[in-house]
């Protein structure tokens, strides 16, 4: 196979197998957002704050659970969508790549919900164009092609964007700006 068939092939596997990592954030997520909508509703910041508090950490510690499953395991997931050993390989250490962000990705999934149901939808929005347009976009090329690093330079520029989201909507979480918002 050709390296951009691999590449290819195991972007597909990696984009796929990751899902897995992350998903049940979206779960908890969709629970805060309903919670602490319910507690600004209620004009009940302490409540809302316990509630987007409880949700981050429940989301971030069990993301680092199955970050850690997904790290370990890599080379077993990617083996399941693919038996060539180049595309394995090359799958596997996207999601090991990866894995590392999934925590921080983890809270900017679950914290942009609890600010939107805080009322305070466009802070998210801005980190999301934010972290895509000024990390992610600039950094891959730089990674890929000045670096080197192929493939790997892209998935390392996402998890960096990851990374950024989750610390942003974590700060914004915690600095209670969001309790004015809703004022």
């Amino acid at each position: 196979a050709s390296l951009s068939t691999v590449a290819l092939a195991a972007n597909h596997i990696a984009v796929t197998a990751e899902g897995l990592c992350y998903l049940p954030a979206y779960g908890i997520s969709y629970a805060a957002i309903g919670l602490v909508g319910q507690a600004v509703g209620a004009g009940n910041r302490e409540d809302a704050a316990n509630y987007g508090r409880l949700a981050a950490l429940l989301g971030f510690f069990l993301t680092v659970g199955t970050g850690i499953a997904l790290f370990l395991g890599a080379p077993c997931l990617a083996g399941l969508f693919n038996t060539d050993p180049e595309v394995v390989s090359q799958a596997a250490l996207m999601l090991r790549i990866v894995s590392v962000s999934e925590p921080f990705f983890a809270l900017s999934i679950i914290l942009s919900g609890t600010l939107r149901g805080a009322h305070d939808a466009r802070y998210p929005m801005f980190v999301s164009l934010f972290c895509m347009w000024c990390i992610r976009v600039p950094l891959a090329p730089l990674l890929v092609y000045k670096a080197g690093l192929g493939l790997a330079g892209v998935w390392i520029a996402m998890a960096a964007d990851l990374v950024a989201r989750g610390i942003w909507c974590t700060l914004r979480w915690r600095s209670g700006i969001w309790k004015r918002v809703f004022s």
